[in-house]
């Protein structure tokens, strides 16, 4: 049997004991056996590892009994806490703020993937569109940007920020300088 199927089972032997003792009792394991080539007729190996064992650990904090193959499935859709991005309503809620004319030269962007979201939303968009468009079209722009991460493609790129201070060549002696040959040049001491 599947090595993901025998750690399903084995987590709901530890999560739902008596409930797991009264399905599949020790007297007949055949019904433990079908009970596992079901769960094995669904490839689980095209979920990724990561979701996978993401989606083990909250099984005993989400169900109170031994989920149906469609509630893990539904468990194994990707979100973006699992990449290490924020939730829709934090990114949104960063875009919108970074969106900002204000925000121009000092935006903090979280991850690239939000500011990706932001930037194919338009930053016009997320400053002048009612906020339920706002969210439909970011909403869409974002789980788009998730699947690219997931995937590994390429994301726009957050543009890089400024040092704080640029060392400037112009001074009032350099000023003066280039103004006093310029009047030189003209011929007059105005």
């Amino acid at each position: 049997m599947g090595r993901r199927v025998a750690v399903l089972f084995a987590t709901f032997q530890v999560c739902f004991v008596n409930q797991f003792d009264w399905d599949f009792p020790a007297a007949d394991e055949g019904k433990l056996k079908m009970a596992k080539k079901a769960w094995l007729r669904i490839d689980l190996a095209r979920v990724p590892v990561a979701v996978f064992e993401h989606a083990v650990k909250l099984i005993g904090i989400r169900f109170k009994r031994i989920p149906s193959l469609k509630d893990f499935l539904d468990l194994c859709v990707p979100t973006p806490e699992m990449f290490g991005l924020p939730s829709l309503d934090a990114a949104l809620q960063e875009a919108t703020r970074n969106a900002h004319p204000a925000m121009l030269d000092g935006a903090q962007w979280s991850h690239q993937a939000v500011y990706h979201a932001a930037a194919e939303s338009g930053f016009g968009n997320l400053r002048s569109l009612p906020a339920d468009a706002v969210r439909k079209l970011f909403d869409r722009n974002y789980t788009m940007a998730i699947r690219a991460v997931m995937e590994g493609a390429e994301l726009r790129r957050m543009p890089k920020a400024l040092p704080s201070s640029v060392p400037s060549h112009s001074t009032p002696e350099v000023g003066r300088s280039a103004l006093a040959a310029l009047r030189a040049a003209r011929g007059s001491k105005s």
